[in-house]
């Protein structure tokens, strides 16, 4: 399996984490590859076959789609060979594109001219019929420049900043600071990021964590350096979050491993 990521242009990075492509050559894939709950929106464009997905297992997913934030990890399959491009979203970059109270997608998978309409019919043939990936990015980059005019609320940027420079290590409460009662926070959270600020900070530290094991520290040398307080409370939250400890996904494939290595991930950013 063949799995790479392209940054995105300077003036989008706010809004997007990275763009990845996914090519299995040899066929179908020899067992379900999981996809781990990593504070991301994803949008997908399958240019050859199409995954299946535990999400809604009745049918293969749609060729292009919106994949909601995730409170727990699901699994692909794929019984043909697939060639895939995907669009990760930072936390709240979506909105630009999608015209929608974002907790709606949590924990679904939506077609994507579902949610756009004739923009999103658009958008996926231009993707579909670019002949490299730097194209696919030029066609998803433009049309997300169209739709800058949505822009991130100055409190929820302002807690989204505090949440990636602490790397998720907040307790309940210093949030409080930014004129916003814990109500409002959720609400803001729930409408313009998919899921509440609490699981978030979770993913993120979590995410620092396997990003630091993956730049060559140990698991304790991660925990401390992520806030826990040490590899066992790591593999608690680990277990809560992911559904297995971090050492069960050491041997996973790419999809997994892009939990902690996606875009160079820095929690800090």
């Amino acid at each position: 399996m063949r799995y790479r990521e392209l940054r995105p242009a300077p003036d989008l990075s706010s809004a997007v984490e990275c763009y990845w492509m996914l090519e299995e050559e040899a066929g179908p894939l020899a067992a379900a590859e999981p996809v781990l709950p990593d504070g991301c929106i994803e949008m997908v464009f399958h240019l050859e076959g199409r995954f299946s997905s535990s999400l809604d297992p009745r049918r293969p997913q749609p060729e292009a789609l919106v994949v909601g934030q995730l409170t727990r990890p699901f699994h692909l399959s794929a019984i043909d060979r697939v060639h895939t491009f995907g669009v990760r979203f930072r936390p709240g970059g979506a909105r630009a594109l999608l015209p929608m109270p974002l907790h709606l997608l949590t924990d679904r998978e939506e077609s994507l001219d579902g949610l756009l309409g004739r923009d999103g019919t658009a958008l996926a043939r231009r993707v579909k019929s670019a002949d490299s990936d730097e194209e696919r990015v030029a066609a998803v980059e433009g049309e997300l420049r169209r739709n800058r005019a949505v822009s991130v609320p100055r409190a929820l940027q302002a807690a989204l900043d505090a949440i990636f420079r602490r790397r998720g290590a907040l307790r309940a409460g210093e949030l409080r600071g930014l004129g916003l009662c814990d109500r409002q926070l959720r609400r803001l959270f729930r409408d313009a990021v998919g899921i509440g600020p609490k699981a978030l900070c979770r993913i993120v530290r979590l995410r620092s964590a396997f990003a630091a094991h993956q730049a060559g520290a140990g698991w304790t040398e991660a925990a401390l350096g992520a806030g826990f307080c040490d590899q066992a409370h790591l593999a608690r939250e680990a277990r809560a979050v992911l559904g297995a400890p971090p050492s069960a996904f050491e041997e996973r494939g790419p999809l997994a491993a892009a939990f902690g290595v996606a875009a160079d991930f820095d929690p800090a950013l």
